[in-house]
């Protein structure tokens, strides 16, 4: 169902209306990429922690010495120390 609005000022204040209902849909969704986005960034970045952290538990159990296992993992030698 459409509205017929003759006036000019009531056709102006609908118009701004739907303008700013646009423009916070538009909002919305933008920001729920991001979120979304940001999600998937933080999961990869947990997994490349993760794997860092068992690749450096297998090398120490395997005897190597910690500063192989931070040159190849990246893990601090305090981190290391905690496995």
């Amino acid at each position: 169902m459409e509205l017929i609005i003759t006036n000019p000022s009531e056709r102006e204040i609908l118009r701004m209306r739907q303008d700013a209902r646009n423009d916070w849909i538009t909002m919305m969704n933008s920001e729920r990429k991001e979120g979304i986005e940001e999600g998937i960034q933080k999961g990869i970045q947990k997994g490349m922690k993760e794997t860092q952290l068992e690749t450096a538990q297998k090398l120490k159990r395997d005897g190597f010495d910690p500063d192989l296992i931070t040159k190849y993992t990246g893990l601090t030698l305090s981190e290391i120390a905690q496995l």
